[in-house]
């Protein structure tokens, strides 16, 4: 029941941060791109690539709890997957592809190339 309320409060406050991004982006960026959803799903893979490369820093004991309310919680809620691809299907569906092809390109490089660098030992 503890592991539960962990991933669920972790989840809460990401979906919490994923709003306040959604807000911003509509309030005051440019909407032919959806910055909002690019901002938390890059800030999310930073996120897991931070817990992951520095997990040898916590004691065995906090490592479990540290990995379910931050990676599968907080990052859980905060990563939109589902509406990016929603975002997707809209800018393919009004005609901008060029923006479908930079937001997908941008969340695919930036999410994957920065968990590949954060995780990579040198």
């Amino acid at each position: 029941m503890k592991q539960l309320l962990l991933v669920v409060l972790g989840g809460g406050l990401g979906s919490g941060v994923r709003y306040l991004f959604a807000r911003f982006s509509l309030d005051y960026l440019n909407l032919s791109l959806p910055w909002g959803t690019l901002m938390a799903n890059v800030l999310s893979c930073i996120l897991v690539g931070l817990i992951i490369s520095s997990e040898h820093l916590f004691p065995s004991n906090l490592r479990l709890p540290m990995r379910l309310f931050l990676m599968m919680g907080f990052c859980g809620g905060l990563s939109t997957f589902s509406t990016f691809s929603y975002e997707m299907v809209s800018l393919f569906k009004q005609g901008m592809w060029t923006f479908a092809m930079l937001n997908l390109g941008l969340s695919l490089l930036l999410g994957i190339g920065v968990i590949f660098a954060l995780t990579t030992k040198t």
